[in-house]
């Protein structure tokens, strides 16, 4: 502030001495001939405005240390000529030494980066180039003239050769025939022994036994088993659902031939009943069924006869007047059992949704498959004949009016439910 007062001072003593002539900010020099005054100001934003009042006024601006000349309307620099040049001042004293600054603190240690992605995986190379062909290999001959170990192809081709063999002749003998060769060796081949006669031996029930001679037990075959018994698929029927073999019975020629089961199906279910007529009734008189159960209770292979195939057995043995006497057993009813059908009384079983049952014995029925009715055939103990009952579940038995042939009694209250046997024929 001391300087900037000093050359205010000397300005306004120079500028009140004598008119000067000083120059404009653009070089150009203008004379000063009249003023009104000098003014002094802190900052040249300050200044006022330039016009005919402040005509002739000087101003001097503190911070920048610059005087300015109103004029025809604005305000002009001024400078002065180039003064003389000062006297050299005096050299300072030097300044102390700054005290050494403080060691800053140790910065804190950085986080850990992220890991960076995964790279691409790298393309396939490039195919490798062919290989080069193989060299030609070499003949037999070549390989063994690279050996030396022949003097040429002739005596190569010679050791190609076997050696001669040993002429030899045969000469019939006793027993056999007799070799002898050009070097003296001599053979004798023998006759062999005459084989064995033998002779098979049909055992029944799918075994046979092969008996040579000299060999009187001979060894066992088998056709099939069931279970662990051997049987004959020709004349028995193997459930392999239980292991129960049955006797089957062919009746019949050509297109009327039919394969049948000797005996009723034993095939146990939960509703299945086996009356109680023998000691051994389940393997003599079978199981009785409801119907349908039936339709569908016969083995692999096996079906239910439907109403067909009823009449063609009945023909087969003899028409309906005389079929009941070949059909049914000669050992446990009174038939003459000429086909081997086997049929016997089991009878039937019917009973009611109150729990009442009856069943009967005296004749044997036999479940068909279903079509638009119900039949059953009916076997009695009285007749030869086989009676056809069309009643829809209303089945009876009783003993025949020898007059009319028809039951003598008259039928029961219809029952809700049937058990009947049932016969299964060959598909």
């Amino acid at each position: 502030m001391q300087n900037t007062k000093t050359k205010w001072e000397f300005l306004s003593i120079s500028l009140f001495a004598s008119l000067a002539f000083l120059s404009a900010c653009n070089d150009e020099t203008t004379e000063i001939t009249n003023t009104v005054g000098l003014e002094k100001i802190e900052e040249g934003s300050s200044m006022p405005k330039c016009n005919s009042d402040k005509d002739g006024l000087m101003v001097y601006v503190i911070d920048s240390a610059a005087a300015f000349y109103c004029t025809d309307g604005k305000w002009h620099t001024l400078n002065g000529k180039d003064g003389q040049s000062g006297e050299i001042g005096e050299k300072g004293d030097k300044g102390d030494k700054g005290d050494k600054g403080d060691k800053g603190d140790k910065g804190d240690k950085g986080d850990k980066g992220d890991k960076g992605d995964k790279g691409n995986k790298g393309n396939k190379g490039d195919k490798g180039n062919d290989g080069t062909n193989g060299d030609d290999g070499k003949s037999a001959y070549e390989i063994a003239n690279a050996a030396n170990k022949f003097k040429s192809e002739e005596e190569w081709l010679n050791s190609l050769k076997g050696a001669n063999g040993e002429s030899c002749k045969g000469e019939v003998v006793e027993n056999g025939i007799k070799i002898t060769c050009d070097n003296g060796a001599e053979a004798t081949i023998t006759n062999g022994s005459d084989g064995k006669n033998c002779s098979v031996e049909d055992n029944g029930n799918g075994v046979i036994t092969l008996k040579c001679d000299g060999d009187e037990e001979g060894v066992k075959l088998y056709k099939a088993f069931c279970g662990a018994t051997p049987y004959d698929p020709d004349s028995a029927l193997c459930d392999h659902r239980d292991e129960q073999l049955y006797k089957t019975v062919t009746i019949g020629e050509g297109e009327n031939s039919q394969t049948w089961m000797a005996r009723n199906l034993n095939y146990k279910t939960d509703s299945s009943y086996c009356n109680d007529i023998y000691s051994d009734n389940c393997a003599t008189s079978g199981r009785l069924y409801l119907k349908q159960e039936a339709q569908e209770i016969c083995p692999s292979g096996w079906h239910l006869p439907d109403t067909t195939e009823f009449k063609i057995l009945f023909e087969n043995a003899g028409g309906l007047d005389n079929a009941g006497k070949a059909l049914k057993s000669k050992t446990l009813w009174d038939g003459t059992d000429s086909l081997g059908f086997s049929a016997v009384p089991t009878g039937y079983r019917a009973y009611k949704d109150d729990g009442s049952i009856w069943t009967s014995d005296s004749s044997t029925y036999f479940w068909i498959r279903l079509n638009s009715s119900v039949f059953n055939y009916i076997l009695t103990s009285s007749s030869n004949r086989v009676n056809l009952n069309v009643t829809r579940l209303l089945i009876f038995v009783c003993d025949m009016d020898p007059e009319t042939g028809l039951p003598a009694c008259p039928p029961p209250e219809p029952p809700t439910y049937y058990q009947y046997p049932v016969r299964c024929i060959k598909d």
